[in-house]
């Protein structure tokens, strides 16, 4: 008998979902999910999953494809899981290309947000699927974190059964001193082009930027995250491949506060709403361990139904831990299917 720990090989269908004109970017989705694992019971969850600055949603493929092995030892049931590109990243900023060139200024923290939230109301084309009627799961790394809470702000609601979030970019304004780099900076001066997807997996694999991270996100990472020259950006380059999320857009993305504060100011509201569980990189290696703490205990007012650490990673848990990471979601969804167990457990008593 197969080892069922061990990464589920997943299908996998592709979306273009289309929300004009309520919004102007269309969004590339993928659906996933296991035929020998796939349960359409009422109390079956659908997972959906959101992708931090940089990023694009295959990136969580290596983490899911261990999360499905790992919910069938614990019994936990899956419908299918939705992973979207922000309309800046990924497949979606190749669909956006000719919008995207007139803004580089995107506002794409509160876009990407509101692009979930139409998905997930059916509100536009191209993915006929009746989320409202799903017990969903909602899974944000980073930014995605954000973008996840903020998307239960429009009308009609959005209902999560439970919230997951990995490193979550909720920070206080920082002080004076407390962080010595420019992010921002750092991202409008990365190298972005290579003659072959090739070159740029070798790069990758050597970059200081991707340190630590896992063997199979690397490849998926110059798999999905390159498009072929010329672009609208790089009209005079007619050979080699360039990131889809070209640097300036994320660049725009990382220097956009408004909305973290937004984030701040709403995450106990949040949390009050649903099971929300905090995962974090053992390793702070991108934000002081005091952020973390004041987001824990100010930000979140000490609501986070569960809180754990990813040993071997930092903020990166997703490209450094995909596995490990994994473990963790699939506790907090054991956790919370305990805890609805002993609910109905208490109300059949009553």
């Amino acid at each position: 008998m197969p080892d069922q720990r061990s990464p589920r090989e997943l299908q996998k269908q592709t979306y273009v979902f289309d929300p004009r004109p309520r919004s102007p970017y269309r969004i590339a989705v993928n659906r996933y999910w296991d035929p020998g694992q796939h349960s359409t019971d009422p109390d079956a969850l659908t997972l959906v999953f959101a992708h931090g600055i940089g990023s694009h949603k295959e990136l969580w493929e290596p983490t899911l494809a261990h999360l499905y092995a790992l919910a069938a030892c614990a019994g936990v049931k899956l419908r299918d899981a939705w992973a979207l590109d922000a309309p800046n990243h990924g497949d979606s900023a190749v669909l956006n290309d000719c919008v995207l060139e007139r803004f580089i200024n995107f506002p794409a923290w509160e876009d990407y947000a509101r692009s979930i939230h139409l998905l997930l109301a059916g509100q536009g084309s191209g993915v006929d699927v009746d989320f409202a009627a799903r017990r969903l799961v909602g899974v944000g790394h980073s930014l995605g974190a954000i973008t996840l809470m903020l998307s239960t702000t429009y009308m009609p609601d959005i209902k999560f059964h439970s919230v997951v979030l990995a490193e979550p970019m909720i920070v206080r304004r920082p002080r004076a001193g407390e962080l010595d780099f420019d992010i921002v900076d750092a991202a409008i001066k990365r190298k972005d082009t290579w003659p072959t997807r090739e070159a740029a997996l070798r790069y990758f694999q050597s970059s200081i930027s991707c340190r630590g991270w896992d063997a199979e996100i690397l490849e998926k990472y110059a798999e999905h995250g390159l498009r072929e020259l010329p672009t609208a950006m790089y009209p005079d380059k007619t050979s080699g491949v360039t990131l889809k999320c070209h640097k300036l857009q994320q660049a725009a993305t990382l220097s956009e506060r408004q909305t973290n504060i937004r984030a701040y100011d709403y995450l106990a509201s949040f949390c009050q709403l649903q099971p929300v569980h905090a995962i974090f990189g053992a390793a702070p290696d991108f934000l002081p361990r005091a952020f973390r703490e004041d987001q824990i205990a100010v930000a979140a007012k000490g609501l986070y139904v569960t809180v754990s650490d990813v040993d071997g990673a930092g903020h990166f848990v997703m490209q450094m831990q995909p596995k490990k990471l994994a473990e963790k979601i699939r506790d907090a969804l054991v956790h919370d299917m305990s805890a609805q167990s002993k609910s109905c457990d208490v109300q059949a008593k009553l």
